[in-house]
């Protein structure tokens, strides 16, 4: 088994090579340090003095910030291959990541509010919701689990596996609103049934990607769902899904870093859910398994 090899290479990263970025007097995220020259000529918004990069300290509330932000974001996003395609995605800068506020009133105002396809480039937390449908069989033969085959077209990691919904968490929803707009869209499932759905912690990350540093915490969800349910796609991001039992999503789990048969970052859900549903019981790194995605074992 290598659950753990795939739960390292989702946190495969070398900070030697990014320059801390500050906001608010707080560090919020960390810039690829040979990108920085493409910064220099935004006098007014960056401050290269000392360890590191500061936001102007004349941006002064969130939403001076975050015009800010956009400007240079618009700027980047017409060079090639300095960031991923462009959506239309607010993304919320806090100043302790720890403790996010996701609601539209949320009495934690953030920093900034970013465009998604930025955060990589700014190495800023982001989060996402995933939800993993799962079915018991009926006749005590264990549990099978619902898994979505991810569009030809999306554009990273098309064609492989997810979470039954996995979407982005904007800056404007609370994360069980966001789950049900996203199990709506991705799976055709309706507000009666989502809110069945029982939180199950985070799931984090810190991966060096192709645009910068993801450091990336995933809200995962579990829905106990009907032997006669059977998922639709309604955005056009899933291809098919697929009802497998525990035991084959374990295999695929298990050699997903060298197949790379998940998204990474849904394949530490999946192996999230295994460990918590017992499928894991008995592995001889189970410990390892548990203390690596920061679980009790």
């Amino acid at each position: 088994m290598t659950f753990l090899r795939c739960i390292a290479d989702c946190n495969r990263h070398d900070l030697s090579r990014f320059t801390p970025f500050h906001m608010g007097g707080q560090v919020v995220g960390r810039i690829r340090t040979d990108t920085l020259p493409l910064l220099r000529a935004y006098e007014d918004i960056f401050d290269f003095a000392g360890d590191g990069v500061t936001l102007s300290p004349s941006l002064e509330d969130c939403a001076a910030r975050s015009r800010a932000l956009m400007r240079v974001a618009r700027d980047l996003d017409a060079m090639d291959g300095v960031l991923p395609p462009w959506m239309d995605e607010e993304y919320p800068v806090f100043a302790d990541p720890s403790r996010p506020d996701f609601t539209s009133n949320g009495t934690a105002q953030p920093l900034a509010r970013i465009t998604r396809s930025a955060v990589l480039f700014f190495g800023l937390p982001a989060w996402g919701v995933h939800l993993n449908g799962y079915v018991e069989d009926p006749n005590g033969d264990g549990i099978k689990i619902w898994l979505a085959r991810r569009a030809p077209d999306c554009f990273d990691f098309p064609n492989k596996l997810d979470n039954m919904v996995a979407g982005g968490q904007p800056a404007h929803l609370s994360p069980g609103d966001n789950l049900a707009k996203e199990s709506l869209e991705e799976a055709g499932i309706e507000s009666d049934l989502i809110a069945q759905a029982r939180p199950q912690g985070c799931v984090s990350y810190l991966v060096e990607t192709p645009f910068g540093l993801s450091p990336g915490n995933i809200f995962c969800y579990d829905l106990k769902l009907s032997p006669g349910f059977t998922p639709r796609s309604l955005d056009g991001e899933v291809s098919e899904f697929l009802l497998l039992p525990a035991d084959e999503v374990k295999d695929m789990a298990a050699t997903t870093a060298k197949a790379l048969h998940f998204k990474p970052g849904s394949a530490l859900v999946i192996i999230d859910f295994l460990l918590r549903h017992g499928v894991l019981d008995g592995a001889p790194d189970h410990a390892e398994i548990a203390a690596a995605l920061g679980r009790q074992a």
